[in-house]
């Protein structure tokens, strides 16, 4: 029997046939199919395309490229796609006797030729390949070579296991014919990707969609985690076990009790206990201030099923994931992020042991509980080449979608589209937040119908609680400096949010240039290395063995005035607790967020009468400044870059309607006047000047300069989602942040697909960053990639960056260099040549390693993070909720 292999056996001792690999894969999707019986997916056509995905590889030059030097027959023949040559050697009349439907047979054939997808497939599809039409005419003139391949591919599959697949093997005169003609394949096959082929896509159904996502995406994905195992010779399930329901419910059992100090706990005292009787088995929108448990109902909501925990921030990911392991078992939880890899290496001693297979069964999605950065998982909705692996899994899984505000209204669109994909494919949500706008809510209604979901409000429980007392300033934040020094010197937490890395590191040099009496003073953005913003975060928030400075709750013991300025890194994914807020003009739905940081402690009534022994607080804890702009609308640093003017304008409006009530009709009338129907349509080219005189006009009627009026007044939980809604609801149509979400559903819903993954992370996360190291740092960086490489002869990818990258790299943005070329960016690879007593395949290595890395002029401190020369900061920047960084 002429062997046919799977796998490359150069560099390797381990030999797989083509029948070994299929074999595997029928058994991972046997295991599959009892695990999803209850499911509506057809395994029978399933199990076809797994016989038939390989089959192409009989290929000679495929062979000859992994190592079958022996391979007959010994012929000249063209490197070519093995998966579209499967396509020759499918029986397409055996195959109508067992699938009676031609869609199912198109969906087959489709699965098959594109389970693995090449830039090149859109000439292959068009007849206008020269390299594949070769190979095919190959085989067609030359009778004994289609006669020998053919015997290989019989006698490769006449074993055990195989024998009613064997009947569908034949070569197939009609698709070599049209190849050869130069002729398409839109007969055969209909192409899944790229927006050219949208005209053959346009009148599929929604069954022939779904059935398309399951068959193509798990036999991606049986595929890719079949070859993982067999080539580290493991024994593994695609799918692990998840943990009983009833379990999970114990463990957060244990762990409220330990929250609220008690021995035990009824289930009736557990709000999401209660609520899961009824929602368990709902998608559901949960509405809920900050700190009030809903993690704890997203893990009960998800408990006996397969879970997705997805979070902006990947220092939130990293947070839930710890606390995951607690209720789901340390074996049963996966983490899916950029840099998983080091995150999990310096968690574990013996990283080549248990972590390292953690990490890789996360990566092919076989754990119960999977918490993911949400770029690892909803760029899948922009339907990038083999985007089904991600789809099929989401389609028997619950999908938690925590922190949505923290995304931009594109990402939103995104987000929505995702939901209602996974909908139709019988998938679950929970989006769960503080603060949601209405017209997310009103976009997911419209598309998977009122019916389909449930929106639980929780606000309604904190009627009788109030928090914080806010207070409008018109003053730019630095002038407050002795004011925020004398709060932390009563022995207050003290909490500083600017709006950009340039306005908080201009605040904190200010406080640490003056006598502050010893006060403790730290600065966190997102412009520090992994190693820096991680011992930031462990020092402020905490660890499992140690209290951080502002970690939640603060205890009652403690006196210690404390400074903490930060950017929105503290928005959506740090868990501390402050006592005061000093915050520049941000969005209400910000605004809300960073308000949940201030008396965090609070979680419910019994709290509030600990903590409050009044009915609300009795001077302002939560400061709001915004600066009278000149000749443009610029309210607050980041305005027009890193928030909307229009979001900050009206956000700005309705603060002073807090503040008095009684000007609400006159904020109205005045909106009117600048945005009537026929105004709108008018100026509908010129909103930045409507904008700009309804600014005016409201700083000149209401304005604290103007008015001599302290604004301040409590805000109730209950009504700070009101106030978002509100918000939502006032802007007018023709807002650009409206514009960006309903531009993007629209372009989504016309079929829009990325033609590349890449391309899709970078719509969902607008990155306008580049990892990069500073000109001062560029000697010690090389210093610590030879000594990494020659302390360890077999350096990984993992251990270098943990050793040397997580140390020196910052993200930064590219913007800069566009706008400005004074940044001197360049690409840090060229440093590999500098390097002294490393080896050639040493420098091969680092060189490939170190590409897209640049290097720029600029300087880095442990305290400020990276620092830009003046005439660099042109662009401002920000910490955006989407940057996995």
């Amino acid at each position: 029997m002429q062997e046919i292999l799977a796998k490359s056996k150069i560099n390797s001792e381990k030999v797989i046939t083509l029948a070994e690999h299929t074999k595997g894969l029928l058994e991972q999707l046997e295991k599959l199919k009892n695990m999803l019986c209850n499911y509506n997916i057809d395994f029978k056509l399933l199990k076809l395309a797994v016989f038939a995905h390989d089959i192409g590889k009989v290929s000679p030059a495929f062979q000859i490229s992994v190592g079958n030097w022996d391979y007959s027959p010994k012929i000249l023949f063209p490197d070519i796609p093995h998966s579209i040559f499967s396509l020759l050697w499918i029986d397409k009349d055996n195959l109508a006797r067992i699938i009676s439907n031609t869609d199912d047979i198109k969906i087959l054939l489709s699965a098959v030729a594109f389970h693995h997808w090449r830039d090149n497939f859109h000439n292959i599809i068009l007849g206008k390949d020269p390299d594949f039409k070769r190979a095919i005419d190959l085989v067609l003139q030359n009778e004994d070579l289609r006669i020998k391949l053919l015997e290989n591919l019989k006698s490769q599959f006449n074993v055990k296991n195989f024998e009613k697949y064997i009947d569908i093997l034949s070569f197939d005169e009609d698709i070599a014919q049209t190849i050869h003609d130069g002729n398409d394949l839109f007969s055969y096959i209909i192409p899944p990707y790229y927006n050219y082929f949208l005209p053959q896509r346009i009148t599929l159904n929604e069954e022939y969609k779904r059935k398309w996502v399951y068959t193509a995406g798990f036999l991606m994905r049986i595929d890719h985690f079949t070859s993982y195992i067999q080539e580290e010779e493991l024994s593994e399930e695609i799918e692990k076990p998840t943990p009983e329901y009833m379990k999970i419910e114990e463990n957060i059992k244990v762990e409220i009790s330990k929250k609220l100090s008690k021995d035990t706990i009824k289930d009736n005292e557990i709000w999401q206990i209660n609520l899961m009787k009824e929602k368990r088995d709902k998608n559901i929108i949960l509405i809920a201030p900050t700190g009030s448990g809903k993690t704890e109902f997203a893990y009960l909501w998800g408990a006996g099923n397969k879970l997705f925990i997805t979070l902006p921030l990947r220092s939130a990911v990293n947070s839930i994931y710890e606390r995951s392991k607690i209720i789901f078992g340390q074996e049963n939880v996966g983490l899916l992020h950029s840099d998983a890899d080091v995150y999990l290496f310096e968690k574990s001693v013996n990283y080549e042991g248990e972590r390292f297979r953690v990490l890789e069964l996360a990566r092919h999605l076989s754990l119960p509980v999977l918490v993911s950065t949400g770029d690892q998982v909803f760029p899948s909705a922009l339907k990038y080449p083999g985007y089904e692996k991600i789809y099929s899994t989401l389609g028997y899984s619950k999908l938690v979608i925590d922190e949505v505000q923290a995304y931009d209204p594109r990402a939103v669109a995104i987000i929505v589209k995702l939901i209602e994909d996974i909908v139709k494919l019988g998938g679950k949500f929970l989006l769960m937040t503080a603060t949601l706008p209405t017209f997310v809510k009103e976009a997911i209604k419209e598309r998977i119908g009122e019916e389909n979901f449930k929106v639980i409000n929780r606000y309604n429980q904190y009627e009788n609680i109030c928090k914080h007392k806010i207070e409008i300033r018109e003053v730019d934040i630095e002038k407050n400096i002795d004011e925020i020094l004398s709060k932390a010197k009563e022995g207050k937490r003290v909490l500083v949010i600017l709006n950009t890395v340039e306005k908080a590191q201009e605040i904190y040099k200010k406080i640490s240039e003056t006598d502050k009496d010893n006060i403790y003073l730290k600065l966190l953005h997102s412009r520090f290395t992994f190693n820096d913003r991680k011992r930031l975060e462990d020092e402020i928030v905490g660890t499992k063995d140690k209290i951080g400075t502002f970690s939640n709750p603060k205890p009652d013991s403690e006196k210690e005035g404390k400074i903490l300025v930060a950017t929105q890194v503290v928005e959506a994914s740090l868990d501390i607790d402050a006592d005061i807020l000093y915050t520049e003009l941000a969005p209400i739905d910000s605004l809300v967020q960073r308000m949940g940081r201030v008396l965090r402690r609070i979680k419910d009534e019994e709290s509030y009468k600990k903590y409050l022994d009044v009915k609300e607080p009795t001077s302002p804890n939560i400061i709001i400044f915004y600066q009278k702009p000149d000749d443009n609308i610029k309210l607050s640093s980041g305005a027009g870059s890193v928030y909307q003017n229009d979001l900050l304008v009206f956000s700005l409006a309705l603060l002073f309607k807090g503040a008095k009530p009684e000007i609400d009709n006159k904020i109205t009338e005045l909106k009117n006047k600048y945005w009537t129907e026929e105004k709108e349509k008018r100026k509908k080219a010129k909103v930045k000047n409507v904008l700009k005189e309804f600014l005016e006009e409201l700083l000149k009627n209401f304005g604290t300069s103007k008015t001599q009026t302290r604004f301040v007044f409590s805000l109730a939980e209950i009504d700070k989602n009101a106030l978002v809604e509100e918000l939502y609801s006032t802007i007018p149509s023709t807002s650009s942040y409206l514009q960006r979400f309903y531009e993007t559903l629209d372009i989504l819903d016309a079929g829009y697909m990325s033609d590349r993954k890449q391309e899709a992370l970078k719509i969902f996360r607008e990155i306008y960053t580049v990892p990069a190291i500073t000109e001062d740092r560029k000697e010690e960086f090389k210093n610590d990639i030879i000594n990494s490489f020659l302390a360890k002869n077999n350096l990984s990818y993992t251990l270098f960056k943990s050793e040397v990258l997580s140390k020196h790299v910052v993200n930064i943005d590219i913007r800069k260099y566009l706008y400005n070329n004074s940044l001197n960016l360049n690409d840090v690879s060229y440093l590999a040549y500098e390097l002294k007593g490393v080896s050639e395949e040493q420098i091969h290595r680092i060189k490939k390693w170190l590409s897209g890395i640049y290097v720029f002029a600029g300087k880095y401190t442990n305290d400020m993070g990276v620092i830009f020369n003046m005439e660099n900061r042109k662009i401002e920047s920000h910490d955006s909720g989407i940057v996995d960084i």
